[in-house]
């Protein structure tokens, strides 16, 4: 009678290890599963999230500005402040120059067409473009800006003369 005993007593308390276990797992997975949940974003991001819910949404303006990375025939490679990101450019994506010198006096000419061979490494540009209902990118624009190695001289201060 004690070895039949002694074995229930062993299996209920194998049975009770296996159970205080199984708690311990479903609570470590459960934890793991809350720490996984979509972190909200701010900011910018926020916002375009939020928008991005919305059915209503048919398309999306984007700017994107600074210096060339890479340039290919279907992409661009921008960075600003240690942060980079590859925007689709097409055959339909319109590349100007700002060209700095003046047409008449006061006027400055207007940018020069340019193609996607035509940019450089390390040119400031500034790009434009919709994100469609789709989510595709399509660039409309790129605009080179040549950043001013010296300051302009001024001939007369743009600010008005203080009277005396």
């Amino acid at each position: 009678m004690e070895k039949k005993t002694a074995f229930w007593v062993a299996i209920l308390v194998l049975v009770l290890v296996l159970v205080i276990i199984g708690l311990i797992g479903a609570c470590s997975y459960g934890y793991s599963l809350g720490r996984k949940q979509v972190r909200t974003e701010s900011g910018i991001a926020g916002a375009l999230c939020n928008l991005a819910k919305s059915n209503m949404i048919d398309s999306a303006n984007f700017y994107v500005s600074g210096k060339v990375l890479e340039v290919s025939e279907t992409a661009l490679t921008v960075e600003k402040d240690g942060n980079k990101i590859i925007i689709p450019v097409s055959k339909d994506t319109i590349f100007n120059r700002i060209v700095a010198k003046e047409v008449k006096e006061g006027e400055p000419s207007p940018p020069e067409v340019i193609e996607a061979k035509d940019l450089k490494v390390g040119e400031n540009v500034s790009l434009t473009g919709i994100v469609t209902p789709e989510g595709k990118i399509q660039t409309m624009g790129v605009m080179v800006i040549p950043l001013p190695t010296a300051p302009l001289p001024l001939e007369k201060s743009p600010l008005p003369e203080e009277k005396k």
